[in-house]
């Protein structure tokens, strides 16, 4: 988790530290959560990726990674890293079993 905050280069703030002191000690289900509160707050792109995400599952029970992916480019442009990282992003909500 520590990469996530400052590739652990940096020394961990107060809330890092309570939130990796409470992660250790969780269960699976509540790591996820921590894993993806702190991705949030660490990475903008990951948060609105999120975001949209959850527009669209607000409307339909699915959605296409195309709709999100263009949702993104319209903010960051077509460049080939916004692709990449929807598709991390995506892929990432996959791992943690929030999406599936």
């Amino acid at each position: 988790m520590t990469r996530v905050w400052s590739g652990g280069k940096k020394e961990a703030s107060t809330f890092q530290k309570e939130v990796l002191a409470k992660y250790n000690v969780s269960d699976k289900n509540d790591k996820i959560i921590y894993q993806y509160l702190m991705t949030s707050l660490a990475f903008p792109f990951f948060s609105e990726t999120t975001i949209f995400v959850g527009r669209y599952l607000k409307m339909s029970d699915t959605f296409k990674s195309s709709v999100i992916l263009s949702e993104m480019r319209n903010s960051y442009g077509s460049a080939e890293s916004v692709y990449k990282g929807v598709n991390a992003v995506l892929n990432g909500l996959k791992s943690w079993e929030i999406l599936s």
